[in-house]
């Protein structure tokens, strides 16, 4: 599908929100919230998006706009389902062993490659805002947000590799050791939303060690 550029910034806006009404979407947009139905009506018309009615401030169902399965193709995807069909092969043919010595050895190669990149980052904040940068052209669609001093969220709005991750829960788990090795010393991580468990996206908490300390006291 050939999107105008409004269409193309209503799709990224439904794809890291958890769903926005037409007058959401207008503040956003800064554009008029008729002039938002529109493209929501020829987007929602060829699969995009759906709308669901939830309740209004006032009573008044309100209708909310997500994505829809076909926005999928818009996302990159890293030929995901190539991904998972060649996993597939290895496992049936060499085994489950020959699997996992496959993706330990893709994890040490992009380990290196962000430990390459972060050369001379000392800052949590910064480290996590380089790899942010770094995972996004990997299309992870990634940010940070700051919580409090200290302690920052890493988000993943997209995951190039469901389908992969899916068949094979070592990448899901690689990946979080990745992230561990790559957090100055005295600091952990926790992911707390998993796209494989059912959560909208993958996120992950950074916090002070004495923090993790102190709350298991």
């Amino acid at each position: 599908m050939k999107k105008s550029g409004t269409r193309r910034k209503i799709l990224h806006l439904l794809k890291t929100n958890d769903g926005l009404s037409a007058a959401e979407l207008a503040t956003h947009l800064d554009i008029g919230a008729m002039g938002v139905r529109q493209h929501l009506y020829e987007l929602q018309s060829q699969g995009y998006v759906i709308a669901e009615s939830e309740g209004g401030s006032i009573g008044r169902p309100e209708k909310i706009w997500r994505l829809g399965e076909k926005s999928k193709e818009f996302f990159p995807d890293g030929h995901e389902e190539l991904l998972a069909e060649m996993l597939s092969t290895i496992k049936k043919a060499l085994g489950r062993e020959a699997l996992d010595a496959v993706i330990s050895l893709r994890a040490v190669e992009q380990q290196r490659g962000y430990e390459r990149h972060l050369l001379g980052i000392e800052g949590v904040k910064e480290r996590l805002e380089e790899l942010a940068k770094l995972r996004s052209r990997e299309g992870y669609m990634a940010e940070v947000e700051m919580i409090e001093r200290d302690q920052f969220l890493f988000v993943e709005q997209h995951c190039p590799i469901c389908a992969a991750a899916r068949s094979c829960s070592s990448f899901c788990k690689s990946e979080l050791q990745i992230f561990e090795s790559l957090i100055p010393n005295g600091f952990a991580i926790e992911r707390v939303e998993h796209l494989m468990e059912g959560d909208r996206r993958c996120c992950y908490r950074v916090f002070r060690e004495e923090e993790k300390d102190f709350a298991a006291t």
